[in-house]
């Protein structure tokens, strides 16, 4: 059976793109826009990894993943955020 994995992240292009490079890797890609709706997932389902984006608005990243480990507390959590270097 293939590893679920929940990609969160506010912007639907960052999705598609990391969807398309783990679907690949012969993962099951759940994706979630909202911290609401990540969570919502995480009591639907078994999951391996949620990956997830660190500024989604009304959450961050850091409050989903927080709450995500009571939920899941086996389940691996990555938070991703963009940096920006000198310009």
């Amino acid at each position: 059976m293939a590893s679920q994995i929940l990609l969160v992240d506010d912007e639907l292009p960052v999705l598609n793109a990391l969807k398309r490079v783990l679907r690949r890797e012969g993962h099951e890609i759940l994706v979630a826009q909202t911290g609401q709706e990540a969570l919502a997932t995480l009591h639907q389902a078994e999951l391996a990894v949620i990956v997830c984006d660190y500024g989604l608005g009304s959450m961050t990243g850091a409050e989903v993943l927080a709450k995500a480990a009571n939920i899941r507390p086996n389940t691996v959590r990555i938070t991703v955020a963009q940096v920006e270097y000198g310009s």
